[in-house]
Protein backbone atom coordinates (compact mmCIF):
# COMPACT_ATOMS: atom_id res chain seq x y z
CA UNK A 1 0.00 0.00 0.00
CA UNK A 2 2.09 2.87 -1.35
CA UNK A 3 -0.08 5.59 0.20
CA UNK A 4 0.43 4.19 3.70
CA UNK A 5 4.18 3.93 3.30
CA UNK A 6 4.29 7.60 2.37
CA UNK A 7 1.95 8.46 5.23
CA UNK A 8 4.15 6.42 7.60
CA UNK A 9 7.09 8.63 6.69
CA UNK A 10 5.18 11.93 6.57
CA UNK A 11 2.70 11.75 9.47
CA UNK A 12 3.30 8.86 11.82
CA UNK A 13 0.31 9.63 14.04
CA UNK A 14 -2.10 9.74 11.09
CA UNK A 15 -0.58 6.49 9.81
CA UNK A 16 -1.12 4.75 13.16
CA UNK A 17 -4.77 5.85 13.23
CA UNK A 18 -5.28 4.67 9.66
CA UNK A 19 -3.69 1.29 10.37
CA UNK A 20 -5.75 0.80 13.53
CA UNK A 21 -8.93 1.50 11.57
CA UNK A 22 -7.98 -0.90 8.78
CA UNK A 23 -7.08 -3.67 11.22
CA UNK A 24 -10.25 -3.19 13.30
CA UNK A 25 -12.31 -3.48 10.12
CA UNK A 26 -10.45 -6.64 9.08
CA UNK A 27 -9.10 -4.94 5.96
CA UNK A 28 -5.78 -6.80 6.19
CA UNK A 29 -4.96 -6.53 2.48
CA UNK A 30 -5.06 -2.73 2.70
CA UNK A 31 -2.97 -2.46 5.87
CA UNK A 32 0.72 -1.66 5.80
CA UNK A 33 1.60 -4.95 7.52
CA UNK A 34 5.37 -4.62 6.96
CA UNK A 35 5.55 -1.32 8.84
CA UNK A 36 3.01 -2.41 11.48
CA UNK A 37 5.18 -5.43 12.31
CA UNK A 38 8.32 -3.28 12.31
CA UNK A 39 6.76 -0.78 14.70
CA UNK A 40 5.52 -3.53 17.04
CA UNK A 41 9.00 -5.06 17.15
CA UNK A 42 10.54 -1.66 17.92
CA UNK A 43 7.97 -1.05 20.65
CA UNK A 44 8.74 -4.41 22.20
CA UNK A 45 12.48 -3.76 22.10
CA UNK A 46 12.02 -0.30 23.64
CA UNK A 47 9.86 -1.69 26.45
CA UNK A 48 12.39 -4.42 27.15
CA UNK A 49 15.27 -1.93 27.22
CA UNK A 50 13.33 0.34 29.57
CA UNK A 51 12.68 -2.55 31.96
CA UNK A 52 16.36 -3.50 31.91
CA UNK A 53 17.38 0.10 32.64
CA UNK A 54 14.86 0.39 35.47
CA UNK A 55 16.04 -2.86 37.06
CA UNK A 56 19.65 -1.65 36.91
CA UNK A 57 18.73 1.71 38.42
CA UNK A 58 16.84 -0.03 41.23
CA UNK A 59 19.65 -2.45 41.99
CA UNK A 60 21.39 -1.96 45.35
CA UNK A 61 24.62 -0.05 45.06
CA UNK A 62 23.83 1.64 41.77
CA UNK A 63 24.87 5.29 41.78
CA UNK A 64 21.34 6.47 40.90
CA UNK A 65 19.39 4.08 43.14
CA UNK A 66 17.69 5.65 46.18
CA UNK A 67 20.03 5.85 49.14
CA UNK A 68 18.94 5.51 52.75
CA UNK A 69 20.34 8.33 54.82
CA UNK A 70 20.47 8.02 58.59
Amino acid sequence: MVNSVTLHDQDFHAWTLQQATLLRQGRWAEADIEHVVEELECMGASERQELICLSVLDSPGHALSPQVVD
